[in-house]
């Protein structure tokens, strides 16, 4: 057990009773460090001897944790989508800790199996999708061999650090709810973001290509997610009672087979351009189904074959790079920007939390730059 200091603090480094090695940062005074260590040490020993009151914990087994409570509190407290992003994190982290015989309990857990995950994640190429862990194990094995020798890639930095934050997000609630005492993800640090892509916008001309590369139903749903910044899982869900043709607003709203991202309920203006191709689309389609776009059986798009039709249009026009629906949504953020909207006003229509988020869309082209600074008057 001893002492080291690092920019600027002291930290204390000693074993557990477990014998697991910690470090802690205790404080800018060596006095105050040197005191901590003598209590950590006593604190140790009579632990090891039983005679140190310890915390009244519940023990459960990680996968008892991950997918039976877990499962329950992300079906009642969050969205479908975001549902299944968490749930496939914990499927991710399950199945690389489970090469960790030792490990069956949720407080085996420690910090440094959440460092080798770190490592794991950006040496150990995989398949796209998580789906895949619900798979035999021989067949997960050939996945895996395949997804290498076909140069598969590695997790993205914004992909690791998602999944810290989730691991982060579930460790905390397994302390509320009285299963731990400390969190692994505790001091672990995330990863500097160095291979993140830059949001991909539309400029007006590319916007016009696109459009005129598609007709019918599909240019129509394509047109109101420039129109409108709507996500694609609100589009998805849009039905026509969520129009309001007479106060000329779409209103994105909880559902009871849906929410919306966060569960945040918000009105969209309808464009002056979009009203009238809404108002004639509602007179040919209304009696097909409740969705506003769908299927030629009348049901919802998914995700995916919406995708696959933006994808196929793209191709079409030589956007091969625009391949995501969400492309969509920045372009809409990008045009009000650049056509002068104010942030605060562009944070609430695209239904952002916090600012930060929406200043994505601010653009400082060289020509951007010049037109602001020729603004400036001295006379």
């Amino acid at each position: 057990m001893s002492l080291f200091k690092k920019d600027g603090y002291w930290w204390i480094d000693y074993y557990d009773e477990h014998g697991s090695r910690r470090r802690k940062k205790v404080s800018r005074a060596k006095k105050v460090a040197q005191d901590t260590l003598e209590e950590v040490k006593t604190l140790v020993r009579q632990r090891k001897l039983g005679i140190a009151e310890k915390p009244s914990l519940r023990p459960i087994s990680l996968r008892d944790f991950f997918f039976e409570e877990c499962t329950r509190y992300f079906e009642t407290n969050l969205s479908q989508a975001t549902a299944k992003r968490y749930m496939s994190v914990l499927k991710h982290f399950a199945y690389f800790v489970s090469k960790f015989p030792k490990v069956k309990l949720l407080s085996q857990v420690q910090p440094d199996h959440v460092e080798k995950y770190k490592t794991y994640r950006k040496t150990v190429p995989f398949p796209k999708g998580l789906s895949y862990f619900d798979k035999p194990e021989e067949e997960l094995a050939k996945a895996l061999t395949e997804t290498k020798e076909n140069g598969g890639e590695v997790a993205k930095d914004n992909t690791l650090n998602f999944e810290l934050g989730t691991l982060r997000s579930v460790f905390n609630l397994a302390i509320r709810w009285k299963y731990l005492a400390e969190s692994p993800v505790k001091g672990v640090k995330f990863r500097t973001v160095a291979d993140a892509k830059k949001p991909r916008f539309l400029s007006k001309e590319e916007v016009t290509r696109l459009l005129d590369n598609c007709c019918g139903e599909i240019q129509l749903a394509l047109r109101t997610l420039l129109l409108t910044g709507m996500r694609s899982g609100e589009l998805m869900n849009l039905e026509w009672r969520d129009i309001d043709f007479t106060k000329k607003v779409i209103r994105i709203r909880n559902k009871d087979f849906w929410q919306p991202k966060r569960r945040h309920e918000r009105d969209i203006p309808i464009h002056r351009e979009l009203l009238p191709l809404l108002r004639e689309h509602r007179k040919a389609n209304k009696k097909r189904s409740n969705f506003v776009f769908c299927n030629g059986h009348g049901r919802q798009y998914s995700e995916n074959a919406l995708r696959r039709k933006l994808v196929k249009v793209t191709k079409q026009c030589s956007l091969d790079d625009v391949t995501r629906i969400h492309s969509l949504r920045h372009t809409f953020g990008s045009q009000l920007v650049l056509s002068g909207v104010d942030l605060p006003t562009v944070r609430d229509l695209m239904g952002h939390r916090d600012i930060q988020t929406t200043m994505i869309y601010v653009h400082r082209t060289p020509d951007h730059l010049t037109s602001s600074i020729n603004k400036l008057s001295l006379g």
